[in-house]
Order: structure tokens, then C-alpha cells, then sequence
């Protein structure tokens, strides 16, 4: 019976059962039809492509093993069968030819040949394989060809008409292809491109594609090489090369050049940049970026990344020669147009053993507007550090030290601290038989400045908390501390102007406080509801706030939602919230089962008198603090809303207000904010803010993305903060990005600006 005919390359070649065969023996040779056959004499035809750009023919031997055959055809044994299919097999024992004829399909090791005929010579030791030849490999590249040839034992080779598909979609062609000394691969008049031919005229030149009169792929450097190239644009050519290369696909980090960039911007003129990356070794690399400003003189950028043994690093910066005078009003330094400016960044982590850890931080530059005006950061503030931890059991340690330097207006950096060491130490203690557990917490500090107050300080908190479930379902956490500080002052100014006299200063600072909470739980359909009344009682003695005591880390403080229900509401330690208080709020969810919630948070905070010491517009400088509290609705993925508030306690007026708004699907994400907050007084650069902000990320169709943010100050003359807007085409052979920025900051030598930026990247080019 007629055994089917296959559709050559769709059916899956891990067949087991053979078909019927019909021999007939005739001059010495040996026919076979319809045969299905594990054949030894059939040699592994196998062949890479070219991934990427590389249009790389990789021709080796694949061992075979004969079944049931004999004679001369033991001699190929070897590990490795091949599992050949075709309408008819012909071997010719005198010549020592076989033939396979028809729907010729050679599988082995996940690649698969189909030709329509496929000759092998064991004399010779050749194989051909002619008419609609084609090769897919494990990886789903597949080669094409009108003829194919292998020779000396199977490691070199011809293809004529080669064509290949790769496994990206990628197509590439040459008029042939010839493999010698088993690793390099010469294809002449090759054509390649990622782009997709036009649906309705497939004659029609892509999008873009490269031509070059010889590649050549050495399989022992990964080297790809190109002679006499030429980039077409629609088939019509646009660059010329007599020679190019890149690194074969098998190099995942290879030296070369990145991605270019051109722009303009209003103060820096045209900008150019062309990214240069080195493989210093398997674990390090460079990347060097010159830019050019037309306005403002090259830039010279640098990053250095590498991974140890215990860890990994990074150090980078960049350098420039100022061609324009740069007055520094706040440090009384002017510089000429010969000034070097430039910044440093870099960071690293590095495990000791399992338990210690080491690492750094360090960021600085030569002066406050180097890196806002070349548009490396906006960062107010630069940290660097230096640290040592460990984490052990139901401890922490660490010893630090940290430099900082200011880059708003008003900062001055010889009154900006030194922290040199501050050292920390946090324990947890075992939940004990009598119930409870007890907590350490250490701390010294020592900071000093060029000019100005030096402080050192040293504090030790010791406490024990218990919590407890009473039977009704309410719970109760008691906590008592005992805290004492130890302050020696060099007296001097600060950066915030405040003057401290010399001395020394220790306070004791003892607390007790109780929380209740009484969580009701019911559900109601597919929702699960929450009511829990909250009420915080504390009890500490007034003082313990010495205003001769520098305040070098607890400016920075409001009453928030986040805060309402701390023992001490104060950030750091040189602050500390004294005398009895209640906190008291309301806390309510829901939850539903497809995921959505809605939490709200509503409370304040009640005194017994006035505390002096606490910040104006702090929201806690009455006995009455102000109402604080969250709302948050995210009834689905597609929309979560949250305000957090602080409302006046006797008007009921905004003090605060914070919302964020997120909304729409994947492809059409809006969010929203809008900010409203109070001046600090006790922090004079904390001053009042009142903005709104939109961002999004608009998939306007398959290849193109737009995004976007606007941001608009109420209370800045100017009004407008930040534009920004990007759009983003990306297909299956080449992206590009088209960037717009336009800024209001005014700062010194930094003037508002409006840039422009492209970047444009061919696939598999860079």
C-alpha cells in the first residue's frame, strides 16, 4: 500500500514505526522504497546561520550509527543515530554510492535535512543534497539552498543559492557559501535584514537592508567580518563601508560601539554622543562616552563596572574644560573659563561571610551646577558613604561614615557635616516564659565640620514591650523605655544658621505607652470589611529638649498618617517628643476577592499642654494636633487612588495634601499628583509646595509608544517645572526615540531650557 505524501518539513521527525519495504536486487545495487531507515553510511549533514547579522554556515560532522545493515557500512558505528525517511533509497555497492530519492528527510540531534535528493559517495567521503535543500537547527534557524556539498569528512562545504531563516525572523541570502579548515565560513554577495517584506509586493526592498560583496565568520575568534558593505535604505543606498565586523552572536559582551545620540538644547547647543564599550575581562567592563556640546565644549563620561568574588562595584564620572565664567555666590568662588568641572559617582557591595557585609557610596562634584546644567541629575544633595554590617540572629550592626554636599542655593559646604563614624546596634530580645520581649538599641555619633559645631554623641535605649489578646477579641501592646544621651559640642554655626555654645549634655528620657486596637472583621458577599478603633496613650515627662543641643537630624519633621501612632514622632534622636499623649484614630478596609480594597486611616493627637519645642506648621504645636489620615481606592488593576491629608484641627482646612492617582490598562496608563504642603519654619529650605504633575504611557499602536509628564508649580513664578515628552517607534528592524525636555530651574550659571534628543538604533547593528 502507497504510503502518503508528506508536506516536507511540517511533520515532526521523531517517528518509530518503519514503513513496508519492497527489495529487489538488480546489477549490485540495492533498492529500497518507502523507506524508513537508521542508515550508517548517511553522515550527520548539519549547518549553523548566521544569527544576527552573521550570515555564518556552520558545516560539522554528525557521528552515525548503521542498523541492520552490513558489510562495509560498520565501519561509520558510532553513538549517534541518524533517522533518515524518503520515497526511495538506492546504495550501489561496487561504486559505493547511496542514493535517497524523494521527500529525502535526515534527522539527528534536533536538526533535520530535506532535500529532494541527497547523494552520499563513501569513497569520497562527499555528500550532496540538491533540490529544495533546506536545514533547520535545534536553535529554528533554517538554511536554504539549491545545492549543497560536504567534503572532507564533513567539515568543509558549499551551498549554492544560500538563503537562511533565522529564528527572530531575520532573512539572509548569498549566491554561495564555502566552509574550509571546519570553522570558517565565506558567503559572497550576501544580503541580510531583520525587516518584514511588504504583504502585498514581497519584490519590494525592505525597510532597510546591509549587502556586502563577502562575510566572512571565523567560528575560532567569533569574528564576523564584512567587505565592501552597503546599508540600503528602500534599495536605495545610503552608506558605504569597505570594511566592517562585529562578534558572532555566541559573545554575549563584546567591545565595540553603542547606540549614538544627537539632540539640541538650549544651553548646551547641538549635543552628540556615541558610547564606546570595552570588555576589559569576563568580569569587567568600560564604557567611554565623549559628548559634544557646541555651547559648552566636549564632555567626557566613563563607567567602570565589575564583579569580584564577594561581591561587585561601580565607579564612573565625567570631565569637562569650562569655556564659560561660572560665578558661586554662595561660596564666594568665581571660575574662569579654564575651570575643570566634573562629577564622580559609584557604589559597592561585598559580602564578607555570610553574616558581614561591606560596601560604598560615594557621589561629588566640583561645584552646584555641574550635573544640572549637563544634564546629568537633579539631585539637591550628594551622598557619599562608606559601611560595615552584620547581621546575626536577632541583631543588626553597623559602623558608617558619611560626606555631604549641597547643591541648592543656599548651602554651603564648610558648614556641611562630616559623619565620622556613626555606629549603630539594634536587638531583638526572645519572647520570654513570663511574656514580652525586651529591645536594645545603641547608637554614637560623632560630626564634625570645616567650620562650624562639632558633635559627638552617644545614646542607649533599653525597652520591653508586651502584647496581649484579650478574650473579646481586642488587643493591647504595652511598651516601656528607658533612653539616656550624652552630648559633648564644639561650638560654632551650622548650615541652617543656628549658633551652639561649647558643653556637654546628658538627659535621661523615660516613656511608657499602651496601645488598644479592636479589630471588627465581617464579610458581606465577595468583600471582607474592617473597622478598627485605635487608641495610643503615652506617658513621658516634659523637657528633655536642651536648645543647647544642636539639631543636626530630627528639621525634617510633621505629623503624618505614618507617624500618628509612633512613640516618638520625631525622625532622628536630637529631638525628642516629651510630655503625656493620647493618639487616637479610626481605620477602616475593605477587601474584595478579585483584589481590589479600599483603607482609610482618620486620627490626631492630643496633649496636655504646648510643647514649645515642636515645629511651627508641624501640626502638632497645639494641644489639639491637627487631623491627619490616608484614603485609598483600588477597586481593580485599572484605577488605585490615594490622598493623604492633613487637615487644619479648628478650620478643618487643608494643611497637607498629597494625591496620586493611577488609571487605565497597560497599553493607556495615566497618573495624576497633586501636592499641597505647609512650610516647615524650623527648616528654612523646607519651604511651602503647591504643584500638579500628569504622567503617561500611550501604546498608540503596535510599534508606536508615546510617554510623557508635565509638572506645574503654583507657587514659582515661572510656574511651569518640567516637560517632558518621548515617543518611541520600535518594529521588527530597527527603533528610534524622539525625546523632548524643557525645564525652569534657575540656578546660578543654570538657566531654563528646552532639549531635544534623537536615538536611533538598527536591530542587530546597535
Amino acid at each position: 500500500m502507497a504510503r502518503p505524501q508528506r508536506q516536507r518539513g511540517r511533520e515532526n521527525p521523531a517517528w518509530s514505526t518503519p514503513g513496508a519495504a519492497v527489495a529487489t536486487r538488480a546489477a549490485g545495487a540495492t533498492r529500497t522504497a518507502g523507506a524508513n531507515h537508521m542508515v550508517g553510511m548517511l553522515p550527520r549533514l548539519a549547518a549553523g546561520t548566521a544569527i544576527g547579522l552573521a550570515l555564518a554556515l556552520i558545516l560539522r560532522p554528525l557521528p552515525a550509527v548503521a542498523a541492520n545493515s552490513t558489510g562495509p557500512l560498520h565501519k561509520l558505528n558510532t553513538k549517534a543515530p541518524v533517522l533518515l525517511r524518503a520515497d526511495e533509497v538506492i546504495y550501489d555497492r561496487d561504486q559505493q554510492i547511496a542514493t535517497a530519492r524523494g521527500h529525502v528527510e535526515m534527522s539527528q540531534a534536533g536538526q533535520v535535512l530535506h532535500a529532494d535528493i541527497v547523494v552520499y559517495n563513501q569513497r569520497t567521503d562527499t555528500v550532496e543534497a540538491t533540490g529544495h535543500v533546506s536545514l533547520t537547527e535545534p536553535t529554528g534557524n533554517v538554511l536554504f539552498g539549491d545545492y549543497m556539498e560536504l567534503t572532507d569528512q564533513l567539515h568543509d562545504g558549499f551551498i549554492r543559492g544560500v538563503g537562511a531563516l533565522l529564528v527572530d525572523n531575520s532573512r539572509a541570502a548569498g549566491a554561495n557559501a564555502i566552509r574550509t579548515d571546519g570553522n570558517k565560513t565565506v558567503i559572497t554577495d550576501a544580503i541580510y535584514s531583520p525587516c518584514d517584506l511588504c504583504v502585498d509586493d514581497k519584490t519590494k526592498a525592505p525597510l532597510w537592508q546591509l549587502r556586502a560583496t563577502q562575510v566572512i565568520h571565523d567560528e575560532t575568534t567569533h569574528l564576523i567580518e564584512y567587505k565592501n558593505a552597503v546599508l540600503d535604505a528602500y534599495g536605495i543606498p545610503v552608506l558605504y563601508t569597505p570594511y566592517f565586523s562585529h562578534y558572532d552572536p555566541t559573545i554575549k559582551r563584546a567591545s565595540g560601539f553603542l547606540v549614538p545620540s544627537i539632540g539640541h538644547d538650549s544651553t548646551l547647543g547641538i549635543v552628540t554622543s556615541i558610547p564606546y564599550y570595552y570588555v576589559v575581562s569576563p568580569s569587567a567592563d568600560v564604557t567611554v562616552t565623549p559628548e559634544y556640546t557646541s555651547s559648552r565644549g566636549p564632555v567626557l563620561n566613563a563607567l567602570y563596572r565589575q564583579r569580584t568574588d564577594d561581591g561587585q562595584f561601580r565607579l564612573g564620572g565625567s570631565i569637562t574644560q569650562s569655556d564659560v565664567p561660572i560665578a558661586d555666590v554662595t561660596n564666594a568662588t568665581a571660575s574662569g573659563p579654564d575651570k575643570i568641572r566634573g562629577e564622580i559617582e559609584g557604589a559597592g557591595r561585598f559580602n564578607l561571610d555570610d553574616g558581614w557585609r561591606w560596601g560604598f557610596d560615594v557621589q561629588r562634584a566640583t561645584d552646584q551646577t555641574y550635573m544640572l546644567l549637563y544634564r546629568i541629575s537633579t539631585e539637591d544633595q550628594l551622598t557619599s558613604d562608606a559601611f560595615i554590617e552584620n547581621f546575626h540572629d536577632r541583631s543588626y550592626f553597623n559602623v558608617s561614615s558619611y560626606a555631604f554636599q549641597g547643591l541648592l542655593t543656599g548651602d554651603q559646604n564648610r558648614l556641611t557635616p562630616y559623619v565620622l563614624p556613626s555606629i549603630d546596634y539594634h536587638y531583638v530580645g526572645q519572647p520570654s516564659a513570663l511574656g514580652g520581649y525586651y529591645t536594645v538599641d545603641s547608637s554614637a555619633l560623632s560630626i564634625f565640620r570645616t567650620e562650624g559645631t562639632d558633635t559627638r554623641r552617644l545614646s542607649t535605649t533599653f525597652g520591653w514591650t508586651n502584647n496581649y489578646i484579650a478574650p473579646a477579641g481586642d488587643t493591647y501592646s504595652l511598651h516601656a523605655e528607658m533612653r539616656g544621651d550624652y552630648y559633648s559640642v564644639t561650638g560654632g554655626s551650622d548650615q541652617f544658621g543656628d549658633i551652639s555654645p561649647s558643653g556637654n549634655y546628658v538627659r535621661p528620657l523615660p516613656l511608657v505607652a499602651l496601645t488598644w486596637r479592636y479589630p471588627f472583621v465581617r464579610s458581606q458577599g465577595s468583600i471582607q470589611e474592617l473597622v478598627e478603633p485605635i487608641v495610643m496613650a503615652v506617658a513621658s515627662p516634659y523637657g528633655g529638649n536642651n536648645t543647647l543641643i544642636p539639631d543636626e537630624d530630627s528639621r525634617d519633621f510633621e505629623l503624618t498618617d505614618a507617624n500618628l501612632f509612633a512613640y516618638d514622632r520625631f525622625p532622628g534622636l536630637d529631638r525628642y517628643e516629651s510630655g503625656p499623649r493620647v493618639a487616637y484614630g479610626l481605620h477602616a478596609a475593605a477587601y474584595g476577592l478579585s483584589g481590589g480594597y479600599t483603607d482609610f486611616l482618620f486620627g490626631e493627637s492630643i496633649r496636655t499642654r504646648t510643647d514649645s519645642s515642636l515645629p511651627i506648621e508641624s501640626g502638632l504645636q497645639n494641644k489639639f494636633s491637627d487631623f491627619v489620615g490616608h484614603l485609598t481606592i483600588a477597586p481593580s488593576p485599572l484605577f488605585e487612588a490615594t490622598d493623604n491629608f492633613r487637615l487644619n484641627y479648628s478650620t478643618l482646612s487643608p494643611a497637607d495634601n498629597e494625591i496620586t492617582a493611577t488609571m487605565g490598562p497597560s497599553f493607556f496608563r495615566v497618573s495624576l499628583l497633586y501636592s499641597q504642603l505647609a512650610s516647615n519654619i524650623a527648616a528654612e529650605d523646607l519651604g511651602p509646595t503647591h504643584e500638579y504633575g500628569i504622567y503617561t504611557t500611550m501604546q498608540l499602536s503596535r510599534h508606536w509608544q508615546i510617554s510623557g509628564g508635565y509638572v506645574q508649580d503654583q507657587i514659582e513664578p515661572e510656574g511651569e517645572v518640567n516637560t517632558s515628552l518621548a515617543l518611541h517607534y520600535i518594529d521588527e528592524c530597527f527603533d528610534i526615540i524622539f525625546s523632548f525636555n524643557q525645564n525652569n530651574i534657575e540656578i546660578q550659571d543654570v538657566r531654563p531650557s528646552t532639549s531635544f534628543k534623537i536615538s536611533f538604533r538598527l536591530k542587530n547593528l546597535g
